[in-house]
């Protein structure tokens, strides 16, 4: 009955691909993205960005979305980027109203801006084609 739900539950849950934690410090915090499909042979290849919603996480945005199996299927890299932890797990972005109070004055875009360079320069993302 085990191996029948996991079976089960595996054919309803969207397959994740190998994804890359890619950390780095910006603004004197350390940061972190979850990096799909991206071309080893350093080939460029147009990036999508996917955030999550307040509260949530690189890793839960991910699982909800199921952009692995699209970028896969239409050849392009998918980045899950994680906000601001404010409670064990749960992490925001700085909006600059929603959030203000819990995540304080980090800034995000230079966050997003020092992340999408990052990709360009050693991922092969594509700054014609990126979205």
């Amino acid at each position: 009955m085990v191996t029948f739900l996991a079976l089960l539950l595996s054919a309803l849950l969207p397959s994740l691909s190998h994804a890359e934690e890619l950390r780095m410090q910006v603004g004197g915090m350390g940061r972190m993205a979850l990096v799909v499909n991206a071309q080893p042979s350093q080939e460029k290849r147009p990036l999508v960005l996917v955030l999550h919603g307040g509260a949530g996480s690189a890793a839960m945005q991910r699982q909800r979305t199921g952009f692995d199996a699209v970028a896969q299927r239409e050849g392009f890299m998918v980045v899950y980027p994680q906000g601001s932890e404010f409670r064990p797990g749960m992490h925001a972005w700085n909006t600059g109203h929603l959030m203000r109070r819990q995540v304080g004055t980090v800034d995000d875009v230079a966050f997003l801006d020092a992340l999408i360079d990052r990709l360009i320069d050693q991922y092969g993302a594509d700054p014609k084609r990126g979205t």
